[in-house]
C-alpha cells in the first residue's frame, strides 16, 4: 500500500505519557531544509477528541521540518483525517516562503 501525505492531513502522535497530540501537514519547503513543514497543535488530549474540528480549532504552538513519510513509516504517527489548512504562508512568518506538494 502506498503512503501519500497531502496538504491539510492532520496527524495523532500518542506520546508514552498517553497524551495525544495532533500536527497538521503544510507543505514542502523546498528554499531552506528541503523537508516537510507542519504545524504542531498546542492542546494535549488524554483521549480523541469527538470531531476533527476541534483539533483545527486549536492553537498553533508551533512550526517544525520533518519528514512526515518517514514518521508514518515508523509508526511514531498516523494519519487521521485532511481538512483545508488551518495556516497561510504569513503565518509561518516568511513571506518569501513557497510550500508545495
Amino acid at each position: 500500500m502506498s503512503i501519500r501525505i497531502i496538504k491539510g492531513g492532520i496527524f495523532k502522535v500518542k506520546l508514552a505519557n498517553g497524551v495525544i497530540r495532533y500536527f497538521q501537514f503544510v507543505g514542502k519547503d523546498k528554499s531552506e531544509l528541503n523537508s516537510d513543514v507542519i504545524a504542531i497543535f498546542k492542546k494535549h488530549y488524554s483521549e480523541e477528541p469527538t470531531s476533527p474540528e476541534k483539533v483545527l480549532n486549536d492553537t498553533i504552538e508551533c512550526f517544525m521540518h520533518t519528514s512526515v513519510l518517514a514518521g508514518v513509516k515508523l509508526g511514531l504517527w498516523e494519519r487521521v483525517f485532511s481538512l483545508p489548512l488551518k495556516v497561510c504562508v504569513k503565518a509561518y512568518g516568511r513571506k518569501d516562503l513557497n510550500l508545495h506538494r
